[in-house]
C-alpha cells in the first residue's frame, strides 16, 4: 500500500512539473476568471477573482444590434443564446457550489442601472452551466462581488470590447 502512494505522489510530481500548478490543479480549484473580447477574440487581459460569488456587467445595446448572453459548460455552448432584454444594459450572474461540489451559475438576472427585470436563466437550463458569453453592441465595464458587495474597483472593458466570456 506505501508503495502504491509513493507511486502516485511521484505521477502527481510529474504532472505539476509538465504541465505547470495551474492545469494540473483539478478545475474545480481554478478561481472564476473572465476576459473580455472583440468579436470572439480575446482583448486585454484575464480577470479572476477567488474571493467573489457574482460578477455584473455593465454592457450598451441598440435596437437591430445582437444581444444575448450564452450559457455555457466548461466553455462549451449549451442551450440556445437567450436575448436581452430591450432596455437591459447589465447582467448579473450569482455562482456557488452544487451538491456535488462543482462551481455552477446559481443564479443570472438582466436588469436596467442595476434594478432587476428577468432572469437569464430558462427553467430547463442544465445545473451544470458553469460558465456564459455575453454578446453586445459593446461592454463598458465589469466587477467582482461578494453577496452583492464590490471587490475592488470595477474593470474597464479594452476599447472595442463587444462580448465578455465567464467561467466559474
Amino acid at each position: 500500500m506505501r508503495k502504491a502512494s509513493l507511486i502516485a505522489l511521484s505521477l502527481l510530481a510529474c504532472l505539476v512539473c509538465l504541465m505547470g500548478p495551474a492545469q494540473a490543479m483539478a478545475a474545480s480549484d481554478a478561481p472564476p476568471c473572465f476576459f473580455f473580447t472583440e468579436n470572439g477574440h480575446m482583448i486585454g487581459k484575464l480577470h479572476c477573482n477567488a474571493k467573489a460569488n457574482d460578477l455584473e456587467t455593465v454592457f450598451t445595446q441598440k435596437p437591430g444590434t445582437a444581444c444575448s448572453v450564452q450559457l455555457t459548460v466548461n466553455g462549451a455552448p449549451d442551450g440556445a443564446p437567450i436575448p436581452c432584454p430591450p432596455n437591459a444594459n447589465d447582467i448579473e450572474v450569482t455562482w456557488g457550489l452544487n451538491p456535488a461540489g462543482q462551481e455552477v451559475i446559481m443564479k443570472c438576472v438582466w436588469t436596467v442601472n442595476g434594478v432587476a427585470i428577468a432572469s437569464c436563466l430558462p427553467t430547463n437550463h442544465n445545473p451544470l452551466d458553469n460558465g456564459f458569453t455575453l454578446v453586445s453592441l459593446t461592454i463598458v465595464r465589469a466587477f467582482w462581488t461578494l453577496n452583492g458587495k464590490m471587490i475592488g474597483l470595477p474593470i474597464k472593458a479594452p476599447t472595442g470590447a463587444n462580448d465578455l466570456e465567464f467561467k466559474a
